[in-house]
């Protein structure tokens, strides 16, 4: 029998338990990828059976990662969008590796994005300058996401602390998805 949760983050008020399954969110910020290399060669448990669902009392894992992902383009960003629209049939994390690059410092440019146009198909239109979709920060949708998330997890030194690039004189202003 399932149990009623009344707290939590939005979207989890009426979440019954035992889960099924989860959808994480993975993002990749000023990065070197070699927290996604880590985190696919683990063994204690294997990735391959968080995505299968064969962990004891740990739900399916449902993982949308810009690398090892099979959707490309738009049909890709749509599961992103999907979470951002409240589309979702059981919670979200999202995860980060790299560190976070503070985007008021990039002008009308971008540190590191993830897809093209809006963060969802209203704002689609809007970021549509002369034909061309603008890509998405990915610190925008950090933003998006993480009001919504069960978790927000900062793999590595990176996401955790800024790493290297938050190291004096860097001009994007890295810094740790905390802060």
């Amino acid at each position: 029998m399932a149990t009623q949760v009344n707290t939590g983050p939005p979207g989890l008020a009426s979440l019954n338990l035992p889960l099924d399954h989860v959808y994480v969110y993975w993002f990749a910020g000023m990065s070197c990828d070699g927290c996604s290399i880590a985190v696919t060669g683990a063994t204690n448990p294997p990735i391959e059976k968080l995505l299968l669902g064969q962990v004891p009392a740990v739900p399916r894992v449902i993982l949308y990662h810009p690398v090892l992902a099979v959707d490309a383009g738009s049909d890709f960003i749509r599961h992103y969008r999907d979470a951002a629209e409240g589309k979702l049939d059981a919670p979200y994390v999202i995860c980060l590796e790299g560190s976070v690059a503070d985007e008021r410092r990039s002008g009308d440019g971008y540190w590191s994005a993830m897809g093209a146009g809006g963060l969802d198909e209203e704002e689609d239109e809007a970021r549509n300058i002369n034909g061309v979709r603008q890509p998405i920060r990915t610190m925008d949708w950090v933003a998006k996401l993480a009001p919504g998330a069960a978790a927000c997890i900062a793999v590595g030194t990176c996401a955790t602390w800024g790493g290297i690039p938050a190291a004096a004189g860097n001009v994007t202003g890295a810094m740790s998805l905390m802060d």
